[in-house]
């Protein structure tokens, strides 16, 4: 069959714990007297591979049609799909049935294997009733999320995923939100961070305190830009920002090769004939220094002395220059990045799996005004 892009959630079937949270996956079916199999992929490369003659439990539901679930006896998984395309799912299904009648294994299909599958998009509610010491995966999908508090009490946390979710619902709920990026517990833990299509407009500055973060999944927002803090973020390997509106990349990443990256469908694109690509845009006439803004400097002082704030410690005017911050290229000086500071390169992206036709992108840097090579400023 032809791949299809659909969320894949792998669960142990025997204990219930979410092996692997949602994630934009290429599933494929290959139904042949050779070889009959279920590939779940990543860019170009195979995350799982289920044996269909281990398959022993199918399952749908009429009141949700986005999905399907499997169980596999070898993995002892439970395997759910889900798919706002309904005829990826269909086709998936036309396979999967192909297979059982050609094998005679109809006492499979709904027969003593049911799940309750809204449960796998969401938690119903986000409480802290459950025991969630153990808990490793976090998963609240398109649901209301006003606030997320009592993760402090989550030790081992290494994922959460907040796709399709409302994120707060009054302005005091949006502001606040985030703070839960600033507990010691979670910068240390959580490695993957999933929030497709939440209406993302500006990356929240608090993410800079994720430093062991090493997937990032924000497909399907409205970002126009990544911050430079990103170049922080050492172990960041995996980037999806699919469907966005990025038309350029932050030049600290230039030297990061990533494992998989999915940049489709934004404005990272070469210039089209007869445009003058910023890149090739002049430095003004040397400017004499100027002094900075106290506001600037009072950031700069956060930055450099790595303090933990909330928003609400500090003027809603300055929320807005954390991710339009960066250091001079010439003499690493900290600077709020401006139209007349910023300037622009052609050059490549590495990673292992590409999922972009071109990889030759714009690179922002950003440069003092003035003479500044001699200077240091760190």
């Amino acid at each position: 069959m032809e791949p299809s892009l659909c969320n894949a959630i792998i669960e142990d079937s025997e204990t219930g714990e979410r092996l692997c949270p949602s994630l934009s996956s290429i599933i494929s079916i290959n139904v042949s007297p050779e070889d009959n199999s279920l590939l779940i992929a990543r860019g170009r490369s195979i995350q799982t591979e289920y044996k269909l003659e281990e398959l022993v439990g199918l399952y749908t539901d009429d009141a949700y049609p986005d999905r399907v679930a499997l169980k596999f006896r070898s993995h002892k998984h439970n395997v759910l799909l889900l798919c706002s395309v309904q005829t990826h799912i269909q086709n998936i299904l036309s396979f999967i049935h192909e297979y059982i009648a050609l094998n005679d294994q109809d006492h499979i299909i709904n027969n003593g294997y049911k799940l309750d599958m809204g449960s796998f998009s969401c938690m119903k509610r986000y409480t802290l009733e459950f025991n969630f010491e153990i808990l490793s995966n976090l998963v609240l999908e398109n649901v209301g999320v006003r606030c997320l508090i009592g993760l402090e009490n989550m030790p081992h946390l290494r994922s959460i995923s907040l796709s399709g979710s409302e994120l707060g619902k009054t302005r005091r709920e949006k502001d606040t939100f985030w703070n839960w990026m600033l507990l010691k517990n979670i910068g240390k833990s959580l490695t993957i961070l999933l929030m497709d299509n939440v209406d993302l407009r500006v990356v929240p500055f608090e993410m800079r305190n994720l430093t062991n973060l090493e997937t990032l999944s924000m497909a399907h927002n409205k970002l126009k830009c990544l911050p430079h803090y990103f170049g922080d973020l050492t172990a960041m390997s995996r980037l999806f920002i699919n469907d966005n509106s990025i038309s350029y990349f932050p030049f600290v990443l230039q030297n990061r090769t990533f494992i998989d990256i999915n940049i489709e469908d934004n404005f990272l694109r070469l210039p089209r004939e007869g445009e003058t690509p910023p890149a090739y845009r002049q430095k003004p006439p040397i400017e004499k220094r100027a002094p900075e803004k106290l506001a600037h400097l009072a950031l700069f002082s956060l930055l450099n002395n790595k303090v933990q704030f909330e928003r609400k410690d500090i003027n809603r005017p300055l929320w807005k220059y954390f991710n339009n911050i960066s250091r001079c290229r010439e003499c690493n000086k900290w600077m709020v990045v401006y139209l007349k500071n910023a300037f622009y390169e052609i050059g490549f992206l590495s990673t292992a799996n590409y999922q972009c036709v071109a990889n030759i992108i714009l690179w922002q840097y950003a440069e003092c005004l003035y003479p500044c090579k001699q200077e240091s400023h760190r």
